[in-house]
């Protein structure tokens, strides 16, 4: 009996080499999108595109053991009106995450552009950067986000405009918003959370602080099991508030809903 335990222990794979195994299968699965996004992506018809994004973020978060669990009602893709996601921070996860529900073009801080790999393939992807520090960066985005909004885009953003470790949320920066309200699309608010397999809030997607991407990367890795879930909260539309109160609206909604998780 104790022979046949032995050799079970021995022949189930140590953490570190499931690790590994899942950061080989991470770094081919990037190059693949980097090769899709050269060669076939620019070529396809938007909805072929947001079918192909969705299907290859699906894979990514399957490489490092994610799942992905939705609650609320995942809104209808509209093919000729625009949508604004507006959801909390936590990881360089988020963008796949939202992706592999709703395929979206992202606003996003600069820096991201230089990431390794990861960088290029957003980019590539559509994401509209803003830079911060700039007086206009706020109006020039806006404008960007008309044409998109207008030509039927899905456009997400975090208005908390860094990461958190997904206890609690930090303030809103709505100027985005008024993008939304300007050409009367749908808001729809997105909680994110992080847990471990025993269902409990994991620290480990958390971008934040001193942590660097690659460790990051690797603590997720490392986890025997990660679920990422997206709630998908009421969508707001048609709406007579200013942009300035709908954004304390949301938020208060999205605390609440975390609160009780």
């Amino acid at each position: 009996m104790s022979t046949l335990l032995s050799t079970r222990i021995m022949l189930r794979p140590h953490r570190g080499t499931i690790a590994l195994g899942r950061l080989c299968a991470l770094m081919l699965h990037l190059l693949k999108g980097l090769w899709l996004t050269c060669t076939r992506y620019p070529r396809l018809e938007r909805a072929e595109q947001a079918a192909l994004l969705q299907r290859w973020s699906r894979q990514l978060l399957a490489t490092l053991g994610i799942e992905v669990r939705l609650r609320g009602q995942l809104p209808a893709q509209m093919a000729t009106c625009g949508q604004l996601i507006v959801a909390n921070h936590i990881s360089w996860l988020d963008i796949f995450a939202i992706n592999s529900c709703r395929p979206s073009r992202f606003v996003a801080k600069s820096e991201i552009r230089n990431w390794p790999l990861i960088g290029t393939l957003v980019t590539r992807a559509g994401t509209l950067y803003i830079e911060r520090g700039r007086q206009r960066a706020t109006r020039d985005t806006k404008q960007i986000l008309d044409q998109h909004l207008c030509s039927g885009d899905c456009i997400a953003f975090f208005p908390e405009g860094t990461t958190s470790d997904g206890s609690q949320l930090k303030p809103f920066r709505g100027g985005l918003i008024q993008s939304a309200l300007d050409h009367g699309v749908a808001i729809q608010p997105v909680l994110l959370q992080y847990r471990n397999q025993h269902g409990l809030r994991s620290m480990a997607a958390a971008y934040i602080d001193d942590v660097s991407l690659l460790s990051c990367i690797w603590q997720l890795a490392y986890e025997p099991r990660t679920i990422v879930e997206l709630e998908f909260l009421a969508p707001r539309s048609g709406l007579p508030q200013s942009r300035k109160e709908i954004t304390r609206l949301i938020e208060e909604e999205m605390r609440q809903s975390l609160q009780a998780c």
